[in-house]
């Protein structure tokens, strides 16, 4: 499933565009989301709230902070963001992998 497109600069610089689909738009907690659709879990971006270089000269945590997501059941009301998915990116020669960190 796509959900973003990741551009990087030669100066390890990188632009990030979130996809529309297969985004649907859902208002939790007296704010809006973009969420992914599951048939047992909800799973929420969490635009992360502080800014971001969207440098990853040193490391890749700029990057992990474009992919913070929280999940709730499917037919649960409301959100804890206690439910959150931290992926932990590394770089592997010419390709990142990563593994999530559930909170």
């Amino acid at each position: 499933m796509k959900i973003a497109k990741v551009t990087f600069a030669e100066d390890r610089s990188y632009v990030i565009e979130m996809g529309q689909e297969p985004f649907k738009s859902h208002f939790l907690s007296m704010r809006p989301f973009r969420c992914l659709e599951g048939l047992n879990k909800h799973w929420r971006h969490v635009p992360y709230p502080f800014e971001i270089h969207r440098d990853i000269s040193a490391d890749l945590t700029d990057l992990e902070y474009d992919f913070l997501f929280i999940w709730k059941g499917a037919t649960d009301y409301g959100i804890n963001m206690w439910n959150g998915i931290h992926y932990k990116i590394q770089s592997e020669g010419e390709v990142a992998s990563s593994e999530s960190c559930m909170k």
